[in-house]
């Protein structure tokens, strides 16, 4: 990729490295980390997820959608909403 941008001479461009357009990047692993983490001590709601990673809604389903993709984490609703838990307690 250095070798085109240099033949290009494209001095403002940059290359961008661990792309991946379906899944999680190594950049936003924390805040997956983090959502694993916080469901390790107890089951959690969406709403609770997002008071404690301050991220809105929207970006986590994405995340807790991945987790439950990978067998990560369980989706149990409740009366009082849908918890997520950690799919293995050993995690």
């Amino acid at each position: 990729m250095e070798t085109i941008l240099n033949v290009l001479n494209l001095s403002n461009a940059e290359i961008v490295t661990d792309f991946a357009p379906n899944g999680i990047t190594g950049r936003d692993k924390t805040i997956e980390l983090s959502v694993l983490d916080a469901l390790k001590r107890r089951p959690l709601t969406l709403d609770d997820i997002k008071t404690l990673t301050g991220r809105n809604v929207n970006e986590l389903n994405k995340y807790l959608r991945t987790l439950e993709e990978k067998k990560l984490i369980l989706r149990k609703p409740e009366k009082r909403g849908v918890f997520y838990t950690i799919a293995e307690p050993g995690l």
